[in-house]
């Protein structure tokens, strides 16, 4: 009689219908955003690299946020940023934010919002924003390692480099610290045009891109990367977490879901071989 009962038990899971299946999906994807676990996970050696090496910059430094970030990538690569941006928003760090992409100029300034970065920091003084100098990296990267202000000549507002404070010590690659790249798409240009002056790269790249510039970083022509959306969610616990954290609500999602995906499994494979004794499959 229990053998009977155990069967049609089964039998009934089985032809549960799969919307229910979804929705379950769907709440385990929703609650972290709500409620965040902040589920545990092992830093990687690269992110921590990366958060080690802008904790070292000494005050005062210059670093550029140059790249073709944009919105079509921005869930892998924008965790990272974020955090970089918090690390760096409470210290004496200036911010130049040179877009290699149009898109540049919508994404970079999101993220500047995201992070509160402009509200401790005060534009033209602690950061600015450049336009974009079309024409290609090829020509745009060596003109501005070489003279920035005979480049770009006003930031994005119309105001020429010269009224901003923040370039009154700031004219060429002498004076900066640090390269960041938020997109990957331009990593090629920077390690042609940008490493041969001997400013550090950091990137924050797609998982997809991460091993594939591994010879960069082997080669000393970039320091380091962060990988995917994983890497930024790696930065965010180093950094501390905020409101907004995407990669670490990503992780929260992805375990909780691999956790129920593995209950499934188990599951059906139980559920199967009881009815497989009972004669039912």
């Amino acid at each position: 009689m229990k053998e009977e009962v155990s069967e049609i038990t089964w039998s009934k899971l089985l032809e549960l219908r799969p919307e229910w299946l979804w929705l379950i999906t769907l709440i385990l994807i929703i609650a972290p955003m709500i409620f965040p676990i902040h589920a545990p996970f092992r830093i990687n050696e690269s992110t921590l690299r990366v958060y080690e090496f802008v904790e070292n910059l000494p005050e005062g430094s210059v670093v550029v946020s140059g790249g073709a970030g944009n919105y079509a990538f921005m869930y892998e690569t924008s965790a990272a940023f974020i955090a970089f941006l918090n690390q760096i928003k409470n210290r004496d760090i200036k911010l130049i934010i040179f877009p290699l992409h149009p898109d540049s100029l919508m994404f970079e300034p999101w993220a500047i919002r995201v992070a509160g970065f402009d509200k401790v920091k005060e534009y033209g003084k602690d950061w600015v924003i450049l336009n974009y100098i079309p024409g290609g990296s090829y020509i745009t990267l060596p003109a501005f390692m070489q003279d920035i202000k005979g480049l770009c000549r006003t930031d994005l507002y119309g105001t020429p480099l010269d009224e901003l404070p923040i370039f009154n010590n700031v004219d060429n690659y002498e004076d900066i610290d640090l390269w960041v790249d938020c997109g990957a798409n331009s990593m090629w240009s920077l390690v042609r045009y940008v490493a041969p002056y001997h400013v550090p790269i950091i990137g924050f790249v797609h998982s997809a891109y991460y091993p594939m510039f591994q010879p960069f970083k082997a080669a000393g022509l970039v320091y380091e990367f962060t990988n995917g959306i994983r890497g930024g969610a790696e930065y965010e616990k180093l950094v501390g977490y905020t409101p907004w954290n995407l990669g670490t609500i990503t992780m929260d999602a992805y375990n909780l879901y691999s956790i129920y995906v593995l209950i499934l499994v188990i599951l059906a494979n139980i559920g199967t071989q009881i009815l497989k004794k009972g004669g039912c499959v």
